[in-house]
């Protein structure tokens, strides 16, 4: 009895994306952060994929955050992207350093929709 529940649940669970995280470098002298990920989701549905950054810098605490959002059409294979995310203009420029990077996919198709959430601490970087 409990095995035939417990197949039904499985078709039944919503679709998901993975994401993966590739890099990040400061981008136009730290008025942004360029986030290079990895998204895999099921064929057949498009969404988007927001991103964003916040960090208290390094060498004086203060606040440096921005967001952006990028269109995506699942393939059911992974595609790479990369995202500037600006930083706000009412806060401090980027520095290299720790920050936490918080993700939101959401996509849809015809039958229904799913969210996948990533929230992970990154090293900003600078370009070689």
């Amino acid at each position: 009895m409990i095995a035939p529940v417990l197949a039904a649940a499985l078709l039944l669970a919503p679709p998901a994306a993975t994401i993966d995280v590739l890099w990040t470098t400061i981008a136009a002298k730290g008025a942004a952060v360029d986030v290079a990920f990895g998204v895999a989701c099921p064929e057949g549905f498009t969404g988007t994929a927001t991103v964003s950054v916040a960090q208290a810098r390094p060498s004086d605490g203060l606040p440096a955050r921005g967001t952006a959002v990028t269109a995506l059409t699942c393939s059911g294979t992974g595609l790479l992207y990369t995202q500037r995310v600006t930083a706000d203009v009412t806060g401090a420029p980027f520095e290299r350093g720790r920050a936490t990077l918080a993700m939101q996919v959401v996509a849809c198709d015809e039958r229904g929709c799913f969210s996948t959430p990533l929230n992970q601490t990154i090293r900003v970087t600078k370009t070689p």
